[in-house]
């Protein structure tokens, strides 16, 4: 594309963008730009480009803000839904079918329509199981439990170690632990976390984080040696393009997008960007989730039996559920994956 090249909003053509773009955020001194109104063919230099600003997006821009980058975090929708913005989360399903409000495209992503509960992947997730096709991580538990630590500091949120083992034996005596069960830990949020909302509480100008809205995000770009990731290229619904260049670009857009953007970034790897064993795409993971019996109490019953594995009332800190999910162990005998039940 062509165009000068310049720092991005918080550079020499700040003060006109933050003018133009003044009263689109609804409160709160974050920057945030208008993809639609910057200059057709621009190139703007950042150290860091973030796609994104659900979960992941927002937690990466939270934990390297004020650091001394420059941080562009890019938002294909707005600051609130729009009808625009959400027609590009439709999409065609051959199999499972996907829920179009399952994704939402504004600032906070997902987070938007998330519950709040949580809990920890285990480590049998992430291993290679013989009796699981492709199954197996490049992350290890480890690594992924200090992520844990890092993000519940960040985010105020219980650390890795709630989720480990339940609390001391319940009141009533029962637990479902043994050979084959065991009980697994749950925390919901007495309010879900909205990612948007934390990015305008917690960002402030100062440190250096640029929010661009309405941009949506056509590819990735390489260096001039089609070796290293360099920046990101950008469209918007009103015809305007033009690239951010980043010598670091965080692609945290959903596993639906992400995908997409690797396979549509074809210039210099004709079978998408990452995708040299064609395996980028073909191992989405699901929680598909439903009703599977029916528990009758009796109309006399004063006390739930097995109290703790019902869901309790919530308190400023949220609550804890407990599941009933098989042993790594079972597993491995029955030949399947991992699931739980909850009352």
């Amino acid at each position: 594309m062509g165009g000068t090249r310049q720092h991005g909003p918080t550079g020499r053509v700040g003060a006109r963008w933050r003018e133009v773009t003044h009263g689109d955020w609804p409160a709160g001194p974050l920057p945030v730009h208008d993809a639609r109104r910057f200059p057709d063919g621009a190139d703007l230099a950042y150290d860091v480009c973030i796609v994104g600003t659900g979960a992941a997006g927002a937690t990466a821009a939270l934990a390297l803000a004020g650091r001394g980058l420059r941080i562009a975090v890019i938002e294909g929708g707005g600051t609130a839904p729009d009808d625009v913005s959400t027609a590009f989360t439709a999409l065609d399903s051959t199999a499972r079918h996907v829920d179009q409000a399952s994704r939402e495209r504004w600032l906070g992503g997902t987070t938007n329509a998330w519950t709040g509960g949580k809990s920890t992947l285990d480590a049998i997730d992430l291993a290679a199981r013989p009796w699981v096709a492709g199954s197996g991580w490049p992350l290890d538990a480890a690594r992924l439990r200090a992520c844990y630590e890092r993000a519940a500091t960040l985010l105020d949120r219980p650390p890795p170690s709630f989720y480990d083992a339940p609390a001391p034996e319940p009141d009533d005596g029962v637990r479902f632990d043994g050979d084959d069960l065991r009980t697994l830990v749950f925390h919901e949020d007495a309010r879900p976390l909205r990612f948007g909302a934390l990015l305008r509480e917690r960002l402030r100008p100062a440190d250096g984080v640029d929010v661009v809205t309405l941009a949506n995000v056509t590819g990735v770009v390489l260096d001039d040696l089609g070796a290293r990731v360099a920046g990101v290229e950008v469209a918007t619904v009103n015809g305007r393009r033009f690239v951010v260049r980043a010598p670091l670009v965080v692609l945290a857009c959903g596993a639906v997008e992400n995908a997409r953007l690797l396979l549509a970034s074809v210039a210099r790897r004709p079978a998408g960007l990452g995708n040299a064993h064609d395996v980028v795409g073909r191992y989405f993971q699901d929680h598909p989730k439903g009703f599977t019996g029916v528990l009758r109490v009796s109309r006399a019953a004063t006390v739930l039996p097995a109290s703790s594995y019902w869901p309790g009332r919530f308190t400023a800190q949220g609550r804890t559920r407990w599941g009933i999910g098989l042993t790594e162990d079972a597993q491995r005998r029955a030949g399947v994956l991992n699931s739980y039940v909850r009352l």
